[in-house]
């Protein structure tokens, strides 16, 4: 792959990678041991929402794990049909954040009950999805004009290894921080930040590293 391409194709799986962290923060904070803590996300006039593990929480599984199968992919195995997944997970929050405003009339308030955050995202949202949006198809339409061979899975390095033991030492940390204080407490301060980073970690790990060459003299 060449180092436009490159640089093309890692910008678009790493903004997916961050994006990931509105599902994947209330997964991990009710799935870690926050059986108080409720959460909720509108698409298209239906809300799903929860408390604890009532409530829609499989479709916060259900997002999580396409999200992260598509960083997979993207990273270790681009064949179809990822590009197809990759159009929908973004076509999906952009046509939502223009139907929520403009067709039915609604606000998008992002709330963030451990920080005290209410933020007003009804402008925000349709130009921050639609610029990903589109820039995801100018990528698969700039990939499909080069016409580069199909690249190979690439090799699990070391790098990929100490990744993923870097990613179980979080899922630890999170589900400790979780379980000794209450919700929207102070453990919950630090639990947060590590959730909403944990999505970049996930693609750093499956990101397609360079072994280390081993120079030899006489």
């Amino acid at each position: 792959m060449t180092g436009r391409k490159l640089i093309f194709r890692n910008t678009v799986m790493f903004v997916t990678a961050l994006g990931l962290w509105t599902t994947w923060l209330p997964m991990m904070r009710t799935l870690s041991g926050q059986n108080s803590y409720a959460w909720g996300n509108e698409y298209f006039n239906t809300m799903y929402r929860g408390v604890g593990w009532s409530g829609d929480y499989l479709f916060l599984i259900y997002q999580a794990a396409l999200g992260v199968t598509i960083l997979w992919m993207g990273f270790r195995n681009p064949r179809a049909p990822f590009k197809a997944l990759l159009v929908i997970w973004h076509a999906i929050p952009f046509a939502n954040a223009l139907y929520l405003p403009f067709i039915a009339g609604q606000k998008i308030i992002f709330h963030g009950d451990t920080g005290g955050i209410r933020w007003d995202l009804t402008w925000i949202a349709p130009l921050v999805t639609g610029i990903t949006f589109f820039g995801v198809i100018s990528w698969i339409i700039y990939d499909r004009r080069t016409g580069s061979p199909q690249d190979q899975t690439p090799a699990w390095t070391k790098t990929n290894t100490r990744l993923v033991i870097l990613f179980a030492l979080y899922l630890v940390g999170v589900t400790i921080l979780e379980w000794t204080g209450p919700t929207h407490g102070a453990t919950d301060v630090i639990a947060v930040p590590l959730n909403i980073l944990a999505p970049t970690l996930i693609a750093l790990m499956f990101y397609p590293w360079k072994k280390k060459r081993v120079s030899t003299s006489d």
